[in-house]
C-alpha cells in the first residue's frame, strides 16, 4: 500500500519484494523456511542435518566462508526457526559456527538465545518490534505503538 500511495503522489518507486519466510504445522509436522533456501550460486554452500529416526530434516544456507546465514529449510523440529529467520535477515557475522547452528536443537547442541541476537534482530514479529526495549523507551502500550515504526 506504501508503494502504490507513493507512486499515485508522484513518487516513482518500486516494490522490492516480501518477505516469503513461514513456519508451518501440517499434519503435526513443523515445517519452515526462511530467506534463500534455493540458491545454488557459488558464492554460498549448503549444510545439511537430517535425523531419520526423530523425522527431522534441516537444511542451511550460508555464505561461502560460513559468516553469514542466507536461508534454510526446517522439518520436523523447528524450535529454532525466529532465532535463524533473524540470522538470515541481519547483515552481521554469526555469533557461532555453521555447524553449531545446523545440528541446531534436534543435534543437542546449545540453543543460540535472544542475548545473542544482533541489535537488529526482531524480538516480536506480531508488533514487527526490533532492538530493545529500553532503546525504544517502552514503558506503556501508548509508548510501544509509537516505538515501533
Amino acid at each position: 500500500a506504501e508503494i502504490v500511495a507513493a507512486n499515485l503522489c508522484g513518487d516513482d518507486r518500486r516494490f522490492g519484494g516480501s518477505d516469503v519466510s513461514r513456519k508451518l504445522k501440517l499434519m503435526g509436522v513443523d515445517v519452515a523456511s526462511f530467506g534463500d533456501y534455493e540458491t545454488s550460486d557459488e558464492t554460498v554452500c549448503s549444510t545439511v542435518f537430517s535425523d531419520p529416526v526423530a523425522g527431522t530434516y534441516r537444511r542451511l544456507v550460508f555464505s561461502k566462508g560460513g559468516n553469514h546465514l542466507v536461508g534454510g529449510i526446517l522439518i520436523g523440529d523447528a524450535a529454532d526457526y525466529g532465532t535463524l529467520l533473524s540470522y538470515a535477515q541481519s547483515q552481521e557475522a554469526l555469533p557461532c559456527s555453521a555447524g553449531d547452528l545446523t545440528a541446531g536443537s534436534a543435534g543437542g547442541a546449545t540453543a543460540v538465545g535472544t542475548d545473542m541476537l544482533p541489535d537488529s534482530g526482531q524480538v516480536c514479529s506480531s508488533s514487527n518490534f526490533s532492538g530493545t526495549v529500553p532503546q525504544h523507551g517502552e514503558v506503556s502500550r501508548g509508548n510501544r505503538i509509537s516505538a515501533r515504526r
